[in-house]
């Protein structure tokens, strides 16, 4: 039997993220559903925060509040369902960015200068990557 996992998200950015490590770890979605939050307008305490507005500033006011707090929705739940499989995905491969910043300018220059030279790379691919560094180098 294989394990099957539950989890909750606010919005669709958290699931992204989440779906991600999940799949590293070899668990897959396997089912969704998406509760909306639930409203409540009360148009009652509405009408009684205006007559009050106009007759008693400050208890019209304090009603007004409450009928803000009572009529604001929650946010929606995301639940999916994972399901382990026991293939986990790989890692995502490495930007040349991030590497410029794991190995350092100096050292992926050098990198790209011995691409260049062992004609690995065009002219273009070389200026591209330079002007790359240049511009990691500038942040």
């Amino acid at each position: 039997m294989t394990p099957i996992l539950a989890y909750n998200y606010r919005d669709t950015a958290e699931f992204q993220a989440a779906a991600v490590q999940m799949a590293q770890g070899g668990y897959y979605p396997i089912g969704q559903s998406y509760t909306a939050g639930t409203k409540s307008h009360s148009a009652g305490l509405f009408i009684l925060g205006l007559i009050g507005l106009l007759f008693f500033i400050v208890p019209g006011i304090l009603i007004l509040l409450v009928w803000a707090v009572v009529t604001t929705s929650p946010p929606g739940m995301l639940t999916v369902t994972y399901q382990l499989t026991g293939i986990a995905a790989p890692a995502a491969p490495e930007t040349f960015d991030g590497w410029v910043h794991r190995v350092g300018v100096r050292e992926a220059r050098a990198a790209v200068e011995r691409d260049v030279q062992n004609a690995t790379i065009t002219r273009d691919d070389y200026a591209n990557r330079v002007a790359a560094i240049d511009r990691l180098q500038l942040d």
